[in-house]
């Protein structure tokens, strides 16, 4: 059976300083077995920080939304093919919030 997945969504919350109190206070809780998989999910200025600082370790990091154009003119989108250079290995896709704007 797989393991149950644990997702946190930021929202629009947080900054570098988080990040990085953040990964001081998890990085010893994530160094034995996990019963879950972890999942963080902040917003995109925070996506590579996030991924750099849990390299190698059980947390994942998902991005709030992703583009569905690969590249472009698109301002403020990020594509799918960038986050995943980012470190990102989610997305979280079709969240309500987002549809209630489109």
């Amino acid at each position: 059976m797989r393991k149950p997945l644990v997702a946190g969504n930021w929202k629009m919350n947080g900054d570098p300083a988080l990040v990085s109190g953040f990964a001081s206070a998890m990085r010893g809780m994530l160094s034995g077995p996990v019963a879950a998989e972890i999942l963080l999910c902040p917003p995109a200025p925070l996506l590579q920080p996030l991924a750099k600082a849990f390299a190698g370790s059980p947390l994942m990091v998902g991005a709030q939304n992703a583009s569905e154009y690969r590249s472009g003119a698109y301002t403020g989108e990020v594509s799918s093919g960038l986050l995943a250079a980012m470190g990102v290995t989610h997305v979280i896709v079709g969240h309500s919030e987002r549809r209630a704007f489109w």
